[in-house]
């Protein structure tokens, strides 16, 4: 397959995915979410199309082609009704992307929308000498697949990423796994070069709702991110102490989920924080101070300076 091939390929499944819109804060990843993006059916009858078969999205009773909460028949061309799929409104009904920023920035006033987010940071370290030429970025993410859509942003400007990520982007990987990532490195005149990108999440819906999140195809209301809406919870029921074990202490069967646990605890200890009085986006901004104190750890202990920037 050619370079061009497969970057088209790409881009049809990054269409086919149903991403939805995602605007970035800084000190977190906040989804838009109840957004479709108008690109889905199109990709959809471009991959029917591969396989010989073409097919276009029917109106609901309600004589919209896609329209709040009913359901969206597509028929093949042959007469054959290939799937039906819940669909989110379009039309009038449906809050602007004007709208749905103004939810986000209630939450987060210093929000970006995401492509504006990544041309500034290609813009200011093209300034510096780092490109996608001579850089690897690593990302460190929460493993939900909606925070996907930031990550291939990234490998837009940077190429593939080396990904470290964890339930609420809790790092895991400890030296060695931050070693492993630099070594993969292009080396331009003599000198290795690293972009970090360390990001928790937290979805807004189109109603502003902190926590919703609708996923394509499930049906009634998702929430992200789940690791630190279930972290929140069992803080506030147990308190702080419970989770204050000796560091590198974790649960075998829920790992990632127990050092995330602790790590915000003692964070939260640290800073004098009540779980009582914290909300789903206080937590979120205890997490990203959390991952950025490991990070620039993990950096300081991973990173030669001698031959990298």
């Amino acid at each position: 397959m050619s370079p061009s091939s497969r970057y088209a390929l790409r881009a049809l499944n990054v269409l086919a995915r149903g991403r939805l819109r995602a605007l970035e804060p800084v000190g977190g990843f906040a989804h838009e979410t109840g957004l479709t993006t108008g690109l889905l059916s199109s990709t959809k009858s471009a991959f029917s199309g591969a396989r010989g078969i073409s097919s276009i999205s029917k109106p609901c009773q309600c004589g919209k082609v896609l329209c709040n909460g009913h359901r969206v028949n597509t028929v093949s061309d042959h007469g054959v009704n290939v799937q039906s799929v819940r669909q989110h409104a379009t039309g009038s009904t449906a809050p602007s992307l004007k709208d749905r920023h103004k939810e986000i920035l209630k939450s987060f006033p210093r929000a970006l929308g995401v492509d504006d987010f990544i041309t500034r940071v290609e813009i200011a370290l093209a300034g510096y000498g780092f490109t996608g030429d001579n850089t690897i970025a690593m990302s460190n993410l929460c493993r939900d697949e909606s925070c996907m859509v930031l990550e291939d942003k990234i490998e837009t400007v940077f190429g593939s990423c080396f990904s470290t990520h964890g339930l609420g982007g809790v790092l895991t990987c400890g030296v060695i796994g931050i070693k492993a990532g630099l070594s993969h490195s292009p080396v331009v005149g003599g000198k290795e070069r690293y972009v970090f990108f360390s990001f928790p999440h937290i979805g807004i819906d189109s109603n502003g709702k902190v926590g919703g999140i609708s996923r394509p195809n499930r049906p009634g209301a998702s929430s992200a991110c789940g690791a630190l809406i279930a972290c929140l919870g069992d803080l506030k029921k147990d308190g702080l102490d419970k989770s204050l074990k000796s560091p590198g202490v974790h649960d075998p069967l829920e790992p990632e989920y127990s050092i995330l646990k602790q790590r915000l605890a003692r964070r939260a200890a640290f800073e004098g924080l009540q779980p009582a009085d914290m909300s789903l986006v206080d937590i979120t901004a205890l997490a990203e101070r959390t991952i950025t104190t490991d990070l620039e750890y993990l950096i300081e202990k991973a990173v030669d300076p001698a031959k990298a920037n």
